[in-house]
C-alpha cells in the first residue's frame, strides 16, 4: 500500500540533523544483529556532512514530514548508493522506490551507465528481491569499499562491509533498455522514465512541435532537437511562428483536429487556452511518474502551469527582465562606481539622474523594451507590479489600471521620452541602439544577452532596479503543453513526453546557449551556469519573479493595453485619462 504524495528534494547542509535521525531510526532494529556491525550506527552529523560534500542526498517527505533519505556519490564508472533509509512505519509503501528512482534519474543526468548498491550475505532475502527486480550480481565489489562507506538500506534492509560483501547489484542503463534501470527497481514504481534510444524496443514516432522561438534561441533548439533525434530515433517536425501568429493558429487549428502533438507557450496563455478547451489537462500523478514534480522546479514556474486546480503545462525556462549596462556609454558619461566600472541605479531618482548624464544627441540614457518601447506591455507590467498594481484587482473581478498606484506608473511612463527626455522615441529599436553605443541602461529580456556577446558589445548585467515600492522582476516562463488531439495516439504522446524529459535532462545546455534560465532546479548548480555572471544575475532574481494573473482574459487585456500605453508614452493622452479609458475597455471584455 502506498502512502500519500511523496515529495522529493535535494538535501542541503541544513537538513543534516534530519538525515542523521532518519539513518539512525532506519537501522536501529538491526543493532547487535549483524557482524560486523553496520557503520550506520556510528554516523554523526560530521560524517553525513562529509557525505553531502562528496556527493549528495535526497530527502523524502510525506505531508511535509521527513520519512526517508538516500545518499549517493559518483565513482569513476558508476554511481554508488548508500544509507537508503526509510522509517520502519513507512516501509513497503513506495518511499524507498521513489528515492532510488530519483537517484537513477540523477545518474542518467551524469551520463553514468551503472548504479551500484552493496548487500550483506546475512540478508539473502533482500539480495533475492533485487534479483527479482531485474538487477544482477556484479563480478566484484566496488573498489575500496569500507565499512565506513555509505551503506545500502532498502525497504527491508541492506548493509555492507568489505569483509562480508557477497554481491553488488548493478543494472546497465543501456541505450536499448526498456525495463527498470536501477538495482532496486520495481514495476510498480516509475518516478523516472528513461528515454528510448535508437534500436530500443519502443516504437519510434514522428511528432509535430509548434513554438515561437524565432530568434537565436530557435537555432539552439534546432541543434538540441537534432541531437535528440540522433539519440532516440524520434523525429520532431517543428513549425516555428512569431508568438503573435502562433497563438491564433493554435486557437483555430486544435478544435479542427489539426493541432500539433506538442506546443511551447507562455504562462499567461495557459488560462485562456485551458478555458477554451485547447489544451489537454495533465494528470499530476502521471507527470510525477515520469519525473516531473513540483519540488524540482522554481515555484512561480510550476504554479504557472495550472488553471482552476488542474495542470495544463510543464515549465521549460524563465524568460525575464534584466538591466543591461553599456560600459562604453556609461564610462564616457562618467557614470561609474569607485572602481571605474558602470554601476546600477539603486532607485528611480538615481536612474533618472544617471540617464540624464548619458543623454545627448541621439544617445539616450535609459530604455525599457526592445522594439517600439512605447507599446512594450511587458515593461509596463513590470513597473505596475513594482508599485503593487496590476491589470486586474486581486479578485480578478475588475480592472485595476485606473487605481492610483497604476496611474502613478503611467505618469512615469509618459515622462520617459517626454518631460524627462531620457528615453528614445516610441518607435525606436532599443537593441540596435544599445549595440551601436547609443543607449546606456536598458531593461530588456534575458534572451538578448547571448546576441550581445556575439555582437561583442562591452556590457554588464545587473538586477532590475527597484523603481517603485518593491523589486519585482517581470517573467514569463515557457511551458510545454499538449494540445487536445482529434484522436488519441499513444505512441506519439509517449514520444512527446520523451522529448520533454530529454530537454529537461539537458536543460543546462539550453540555458547556456539560449540564455534562458532553467525552470528546473537541475541546472542551477551546474558550474557552467553558476560561473556565468549574467546567468548568475538572472538566477539571483528568482525570489522577485512575478508572472501575469491567472485569468483567461489576460491576453485580451494585454492587447488592449498596448495602444493605450503608446498614446501615454508619446504624450497623445494624459496618463490618468488614458488609464481610465483602459479600465473601461478591460471591464467590457466578455467572459
Amino acid at each position: 500500500m502506498r502512502v500519500g504524495t511523496i515529495t522529493l528534494r535535494e538535501a542541503t547542509t541544513s537538513d543534516v540533523p534530519t538525515l542523521l535521525a532518519l539513518v539512525h531510526a532506519a537501522f536501529e532494529q538491526y543493532r547487535d544483529r549483524l557482524d560486523p556491525p553496520s557503520g550506520a550506527h556510528h554516523e554523526t552529523a560530521a560524517t553525513l556532512q562529509a557525505a553531502l560534500q562528496a556527493g549528495g542526498a535526497v530527502l523524502a517527505c510525506v505531508a511535509g514530514e521527513p520519512v526517508g533519505c538516500v545518499f549517493y556519490h559518483r565513482e569513476r564508472d558508476h554511481v554508488y548508493v548508500g544509507r537508503l533509509s526509510v522509517l520502519p512505519a513507512l516501509r513497503r509503501r513506495g518511499v524507498g522506490h521513489a528515492l532510488t528512482d530519483d537517484v537513477e534519474r540523477r545518474a542518467r543526468a551524469m551520463g553514468v551507465s551503472r548504479v551500484r548498491l552493496g548487500v550483506r550475505t546475512a540478508l539473502p532475502r533482500l539480495r533475492a528481491y533485487y534479483e527479482r527486480c531485474g538487477s544482477r550480481r556484479a563480478r566484484r565489489a566496488p573498489r575500496g569499499l569500507r565499512d565506513a562507506d555509505l551503506c545500502g538500506h532498502g525497504e527491508g534492509l541492506a548493509v555492507e562491509s568489505r569483509r562480508t560483501i557477497a554481491a553488488v547489484m548493478e543494472d546497465r542503463m543501456s541505450r536499448a533498455l526498456t525495463r527498470r534501470t536501477f538495482l532496486i527497481a520495481s514495476a510498480a514504481a516509475a518516478a523516472a522514465t528513461p528515454w528510448p534510444r535508437r534500436g530500443a524496443a519502443q516504437p519510434k514516432a514522428t511528432i509535430t512541435y509548434w513554438n515561437g522561438l524565432t530568434g537565436a534561441d530557435g537555432k539552439v533548439m534546432d541543434e538540441l532537437i537534432d541531437r535528440f533525434t540522433r539519440e532516440t530515433g524520434i523525429r520532431v517536425e517543428q513549425q516555428r511562428l512569431p508568438w503573435a501568429e502562433l497563438y491564433p493558429k493554435l486557437q483555430v487549428s486544435v478544435p479542427a483536429g489539426e493541432g500539433p502533438d506538442l506546443a511551447l507557450i507562455h504562462t499567461v496563455e495557459v488560462p485562456h487556452f485551458a478555458n477554451d478547451g485547447v489544451l489537454e489537462a495533465i494528470d499530476e500523478a502521471a507527470a510525477g511518474g515520469k519525473g516531473f514534480r513540483g519540488e524540482e522546479y522554481l515555484p512561480a514556474t510550476w504554479q504557472g502551469g495550472t488553471f482552476q486546480g488542474k495542470r495544463y503545462s510543464l515549465p521549460l525556462d524563465v524568460p525575464q527582465h534584466v538591466l543591461y549596462l553599456n560600459v562604453k556609454v556609461m564610462k564616457e558619461a562618467g557614470v561609474t562606481g569607485p572602481d571605474g566600472q558602470p554601476k546600477a541605479p539603486a532607485s528611480r531618482d538615481e536612474l533618472v539622474t544617471m540617464a540624464k548624464k548619458m543623454t545627448r544627441g541621439d544617445t539616450f540614457g535609459f530604455a525599457i523594451g526592445t522594439l517600439n518601447p512605447g507599446r512594450y506591455t511587458w515593461g509596463f507590467h513590470n513597473l505596475l507590479w513594482q508599485n503593487g498594481a496590476n491589470i486586474y484587482t486581486p479578485d480578478l473581478k475588475r480592472a485595476g489600471v485606473a487605481d492610483p498606484a497604476a496611474v502613478e506608473v503611467a505618469e512615469f511612463w509618459s515622462g520617459l521620452a517626454g518631460g524627462l527626455g531620457i528615453a528614445p522615441p516610441a518607435n525606436a529599436n532599443c537593441r540596435d541602439a544599445f549595440i551601436a553605443g547609443r543607449l546606456g541602461m536598458w531593461i530588456a529580456g534575458s534572451w538578448n544577452f547571448t546576441g550581445l556577446r556575439e555582437a561583442k558589445v562591452d556590457f554588464t548585467a545587473a538586477p532590475v532596479p527597484r523603481l517603485f515600492r518593491q523589486p519585482v522582476v517581470w517573467s514569463m516562463p515557457h511551458q510545454y503543453a499538449f494540445p487536445k488531439p482529434k484522436s488519441a495516439d499513444r505512441a506519439r504522446r509517449e514520444a512527446a513526453w520523451t522529448h520533454i524529459r530529454w530537454m529537461t535532462d539537458h536543460v543546462a545546455e539550453w540555458t547556456l546557449k539560449a540564455g534562458q534560465v532553467s525552470a528546473s532546479r537541475k541546472a542551477h548548480s551546474d558550474p557552467r551556469v553558476t560561473g556565468d555572471p549574467v546567468l548568475k544575475t538572472l538566477l539571483g532574481q528568482a525570489p522577485n519573479w512575478q508572472v501575469g494573473q491567472p485569468t483567461p482574459k489576460w491576453v485580451a487585456a494585454e492587447n488592449i493595453t498596448r495602444p493605450v500605453i503608446d498614446s501615454i508614452y508619446t504624450g497623445q493622452k494624459p496618463a490618468k485619462v488614458a488609464m481610465e479609458e483602459l479600465a473601461r475597455q478591460i471591464n467590457a471584455l466578455p467572459d
